[in-house]
């Protein structure tokens, strides 16, 4: 029996605060990750981490990039800071948007639309 050991970390907020505190638990969790012997950590991010990107500008993986929202800025942080760890396979997985009833991003607009919260991105994200 092996006895691999992953992590999958899902995380973001959203404005100054949350960005700061998303980034400490990160950083907490990555920590405790080290100390447990995890093999390899998954994190889940999305394009929107390399800023603007155009058709002739498309996302690449790039950890340079300079995004637009602080959610997108904490994600990059997120990123980078698991990319300096050692002794641990890294695998960042940029997700684009998933849409479908039942999924809840959807619900979670409809709601937010009603209280005029909603924000919506003007251009595409293209992916190289």
């Amino acid at each position: 029996m092996r006895n691999d050991k992953l992590i999958v970390a899902i995380t973001g907020a959203a404005g100054n605060l949350g960005s700061i505190l998303a980034q400490s638990m990160f950083a907490n969790l990555l920590d405790c990750a080290i100390e447990a012997g995890v093999k390899r950590m998954v994190l889940i991010s999305f394009p929107h981490v390399e800023g603007e990107t155009s058709l002739a500008h498309p996302a690449t993986g790039r950890l340079n990039g300079k995004p637009v929202s602080i959610h997108a800025a904490t994600r990059l942080e997120e990123e980078k800071l698991l990319m300096t760890q050692s002794g641990m396979e890294k695998v960042i997985l940029r997700c684009g948007m998933i849409y479908g009833r039942g999924i809840l991003m959807i619900d979670a607009a409809h709601w937010f639309s009603r209280y005029y919260l909603l924000g919506v991105w003007r251009k595409p994200n293209f992916i190289g």
